[in-house]
């Protein structure tokens, strides 16, 4: 049991030692900004530019995560289509925030193919973006939002089902 808590603090390590990022007013809130940026031509033409060289190799044209490296990795890509993310601040079958998509193209994936972008301006990371959240009718749906989890509160209520266990 202590293990599990362990276990947990070592995963929100690495959110706990970021800034916190700005939480939103709602999830209604954070739909509508998403709105407004996937309406914005300029922006998915320049993800679909920067998709086409860095990206596609992996995730494939459809982004189904089906490209033609994609059989040789170990883990596979993502398949931008579910709209299912694995590395978000959001609960369990929620969108990530901008903020965890961001961190995620910028730190790449330890153990997969998935590079870091340290160097991608904000320009192309905001088109990439844009880009990407194309590829699922998911974020078109406002149920699909949510406000991030505060990781100190999932901690504290992970340690007293773990002494509950005991």
């Amino acid at each position: 049991m202590i293990l599990r808590l362990a276990i947990t603090l070592l995963l929100w390590q690495p959110l706990l030692s970021q800034e916190t990022p700005k939480k939103e007013a709602s999830p209604a809130e954070i739909h509508r900004k998403t709105q407004e940026r996937l309406k914005n031509i300029s922006l998915y033409f320049r993800g679909s530019h920067i998709y086409d060289q860095m990206c596609i190799d992996c995730h494939g044209r459809s982004g189904r995560g089906d490209g033609p490296w994609a059989g040789e990795l170990k883990s596979r890509p993502r398949n931008f289509r579910t709209g299912v993310f694995k590395f978000r601040t959001t609960p369990l079958g929620k969108l990530p925030l901008e903020t965890d998509l961001r961190r995620t193209i910028r730190s790449g994936i330890s153990g997969t193919a998935m590079p870091a972008f340290t160097k991608m301006s904000e320009a192309d990371l905001d088109g990439i973006l844009v880009f990407v959240q194309g590829f699922s009718k998911r974020w078109k749906d406002p149920v699909n939002y949510a406000l991030p989890i505060d990781p100190v509160s999932y901690t504290h209520l992970r340690a007293h089902e773990t002494e509950a266990d005991l």
